[in-house]
């Protein structure tokens, strides 16, 4: 076996190989909890190697295997070295809404744009927006007394009633800005219920934006 010198970098290592030993494997099920920075790192890297694909040939398939601590992601010849999280998540699962009353369907860049913009004249401390649902638009809107009143129309999908929910807007682009996909799909419960947030389509990702008085 040669291997070349790691790298490494953030939460986690680069290990550029090439292996002449092969060893079996088995597939498991596997929970894990990865550092941010490793994440996106991770990320970075699938995005190098995808794009190193020559036009035409498979697209590459990324392996993930664990060991201790350590979880090794590889991919197009690289292996990525990450030490998880050694930390008792809290019971998460129990806050994800089963099912959502209200769902809307809005263009991701749209939402993303007008909640940027509302979001200057928002509260520096709790960053709060409402968001207005009505049929066919929802009005995004804010104001504090040191930087005064904002507002935002975006064009949606819905045809539930009309109601209005508070949140914090950076927990929202923070989401949106993880995802390329054109269109995402938001659900709502009630005025105090959690929202959750998913890409259109078939991408299996769920995101949860806990609500805010406001």
């Amino acid at each position: 076996m040669t291997r070349s010198p790691r790298r490494r970098v953030g939460e986690g290592e680069v290990l550029p190989h090439r292996s002449s030993t092969r060893v079996p494997v088995r597939t498991v099920g596997l929970t894990q909890r990865r550092p941010l920075k490793a994440i996106q790192e991770l990320r970075r890297l699938s995005e190098d190697i995808s794009g190193e694909a020559k036009e035409g040939a498979a697209k590459p398939q990324l392996q993930i295997t664990q060991s201790g601590s350590s979880a090794f992601f590889q991919a197009g010849g690289m292996t990525f070295a990450v030490r998880l999280v050694d930390a008792q998540f809290p019971p998460y699962s129990q806050v994800i809404p089963q099912q959502s009353e209200k769902l809307v369907r809005v263009p991701r860049a749209v939402f993303m744009d007008a909640l940027r913009a509302v979001s200057v004249a928002a509260s520096e401390r709790t960053g709060g927006v409402k968001l207005g649902l009505t049929k066919g638009t929802m009005r995004i809107t804010t104001e504090s007394p040191d930087s005064g009143e904002g507002f935002d129309e975006v064009p949606i999908e819905y045809a539930g009633p009309n109601m209005t929910v508070g949140f914090n807007a950076k927990y929202f682009l923070d989401v949106l800005g993880a995802l390329d996909e054109d269109e995402v799909e938001l659900g709502f419960g009630g005025e105090l219920d959690p929202a959750v947030l998913k890409p259109a389509g078939a991408r299996q990702f769920l995101a949860v934006v806990m609500p805010m008085r406001i």
